[in-house]
């Protein structure tokens, strides 16, 4: 079967295919973010509390604020403590704890010190409910303590709080006072500054040795310092992280769920015990999402437990086998989206390293048994500069594009500036135009596109590289180019009709994270909360700075071929701004001219042909390394292909 046949195959069978509704410009179909957690237990609103993730403190399992309260009022902090009357060490302790960061507001510059609150002899204190069955023994540290961390991270924790046998609920004041000395039962790390806090916590734990049970819900309310009448953490009035979401007009989530693989060549993919949440955690933040009208892409990830290794380098040694397992994976999710009728189901993300065409049939057994799961959208988020190897689009109903496009090589660029790096930008070698790329790739499947992720940092140069987080540095905190970038991606994409959306990254569950003083990728705080919020309404406000701004530029360009390296036919993508004569040619690598595949006047737009890997005679070339070159009235380029039989 040629390639002809097999395009003509696919479009009898999209005529029985449930076609994706279109819906486009600011009524874009996918109006998201990327809802992110790599923690258990934080899913699937947790405000601004958290629990810790240390090795050996491993008791309080989840952290969520609640209306089921033993105090007045209507909410408290529920800490779920799970085991601690077992013999495993790692259950003897746990920590939740909250940012205290400052955070001026949007209108005023920043001065992002991270280190604002100086509760130098202030006590803090709070209350906590203690279940029926707490125990431990007076002799020893054990119980309850509070805890602050300065800007630095060191620590300094209050006395213990122990707690006897009680033979009913009860209710016990704790306190911490933060000084230069540690209490009695307390603890402080070495060059602690009272003076630069940043986070306050709660400690459950006990002495190792030591018979103690505290496993149970408990509960904490009423948190307060000597400086404010009144609590400054009475978990009344807390925000949900999710609810903000429908407040600023989206409509989807990407709810993102994380297994690791040991190391870069390990052979098998697995969820880790305090990373990866649970199935129960999935479903319930799922069926928040829909009860609040926000539909949901299921995008699960996989990543190496060195936190270092990109998954799209990973190298299994055995492929075979890491397929199989991650055949699992998927399909596991993939049940869990069929169960709670999930709009779409990302089926990988930026496995640039297997998903070419040398593992195009392990990904057809793959999607078939997804398909035999679940009967919704699916898509694939490929890496920005890797998409175009993508293997299996064709088996996609979306496009999927994690976006991270550089946009300018200047520091702190204008706005008309990173609007034109959509369609020209230079990296020093080759000039790419963005749009032309991701319009050639729709043109040869016919699919709409959508950005899986796309973001950039709050800090100089975020459009040269916009995910490569510097090191903290309020010198180089920028949230007006995270704003005008944000802004020039509405711009240039509301128009384009194979465009259906995209997904920021990243949202987090707390609602106090980003503001001013934030370098992350995530808008909220900033003021690219605010032209998110406009571009995803249906007002006419979207574009809210420069709305002048010049047409955009159609440049010649030549597509990478498709598939690279391919063993019998290739598809080579150009794109014409003006009418021109056009040759288009095969050389070796030795310069002869191996294949002449056009020569003749061709109208402007794109154009696609197909190379059998045949020279002029029709014979089958030999495997390498091909040129292919091409010439207009208005310019040449050659790219490179490579041939395997």
């Amino acid at each position: 079967m040629n390639r002809w046949q097999t395009f003509l195959i696919w479009g009898i069978a999209a005529l029985f295919t449930i076609i994706v509704p279109k819906t486009y410009g600011k009524d874009f179909r996918y109006k998201g973010v990327s809802y992110v957690s790599w923690t258990r237990g934080e899913y699937p609103y947790t405000y601004s509390w958290k629990a810790q993730t240390y090795w050996d403190s491993q008791a309080i399992t989840s952290v969520a604020v609640t209306s089921d309260n033993p105090f007045e009022g209507r909410g408290s902090l529920e800490l779920v403590v799970d085991s601690l009357c077992s013999l495993d060490p790692h259950r003897k302790n746990g920590e939740a704890f909250v940012d205290l960061i400052y955070y001026p507001p949007l209108w005023e510059p920043p001065f992002c010190n991270f280190a604002p609150l100086d509760m130098f002899g202030d006590t803090i204190s709070a209350m906590v409910y203690c279940p029926f069955g707490s125990h431990g023994i007076d002799s020893a540290p054990n119980g309850l303590q509070l805890f602050v961390k300065d800007h630095n991270g060191k620590s300094f924790y209050g006395s213990w709080n122990n707690i006897e046998w009680w033979e009913q609920d009860t209710c016990k004041k704790i306190i911490v006072v933060p000084d230069l000395v540690a209490p009695i039962w307390g603890y402080m790390d070495p060059g602690f500054d009272p003076t630069k806090i940043t986070s306050l916590g709660i400690k459950i734990g006990a002495n190792q040795n030591s018979p103690i049970c505290f496993s149970g819900i408990f509960y904490l309310d009423d948190v307060r310092w000597s400086n404010y009448y009144k609590p400054m953490y009475d978990f009344e009035n807390v925000e949900n992280s999710i609810d903000i979401l429908t407040r600023d007009s989206c409509n989807f989530v990407s709810l993102v769920v994380t297994w690791y693989m040991v190391s870069a060549t390990a052979n098998s993919i697995a969820p880790d015990i305090l990373k990866t949440h649970t199935d129960e955690e999935i479903i319930e933040t799922i069926e928040y999402l829909d009860s609040v009208g926000l539909g949901v892409m299921l995008k699960p990830h996989v990543d190496v437990k060195d936190d270092t290794t990109w998954r799209g380098e990973i190298d299994p040694t055995d492929k075979n086998a890491w397929f199989d397992s991650y055949a699992q994976f998927i399909t596991h999710y993939a049940q869990i989206a069929a169960l709670k009728e999930v709009d779409v189901l990302c089926i990988g993300t930026e496995l640039k390293s297997l998903s070419d065409s040398n593992y195009r049939s392990n990904w057809d057994e793959i999607i078939n048994l997804i398909k035999n799961e679940y009967n919704g959208i699916l898509t694939y988020a490929a890496h920005w500069y890797g998409f175009q190897n993508v293997s299996f689009w064709d088996k996609m109903d979306i496009i999927g594009i994690n976006a991270y496009f550089p946009l300018s090589n200047l520091k702190d660029p204008p706005i008309d500036s990173l609007i034109l790096g959509w369609t020209g930008y230079f990296d020093g070698e080759e000039m790419h135009n963005w749009i032309v790329y991701l319009e050639s790739l729709h043109n040869m499947f016919d699919k709409p596109i959508v950005f899986t992720e796309i973001g950039y940092g709050s800090y100089d140069y975020a459009a040269k590289e916009p995910r490569a987080l510097p090191e903290r540095d309020s010198s180089l905190i920028n949230c007006a180019l995270q704003a005008r970038c944000y802004e020039a991606a509405f711009k240039v994409l509301e128009c384009k009709d194979w465009f259906q959306g995209m997904f920021w990254w990243m949202w987090h569950p707390f609602s106090d994270a980003g503001g001013p003083c934030n370098l992350d990728l995530t808008p909220q705080n900033k003021p690219a909360e605010d032209i998110l919020r406009k571009c995803y309404s249906d007002s006419e406000s979207c574009v809210v700075v420069h709305k002048e701004t010049p047409n955009l530029p159609v440049d010649l360009y030549l597509m990478r071929n498709y598939p690279n390296p391919f063993n019998s036919e290739t598809i080579i993508n150009f794109n014409l701004p003006y009418n021109t004569h056009t040759l288009l040619q095969i050389f070796n690598i030795n310069g002869q001219i191996v294949r002449t595949l056009i020569n003749s006047d061709l109208s402007s737009g794109n154009h696609k042909i197909i190379w059998d890997g045949r020279n002029q005679k029709g014979q089958h070339v030999s495997s390498g390394i091909y040129l292919y070159f091409l010439k207009t009235d208005f310019g040449n380029l050659t790219r490179k292909m490579l041939l395997l039989r």
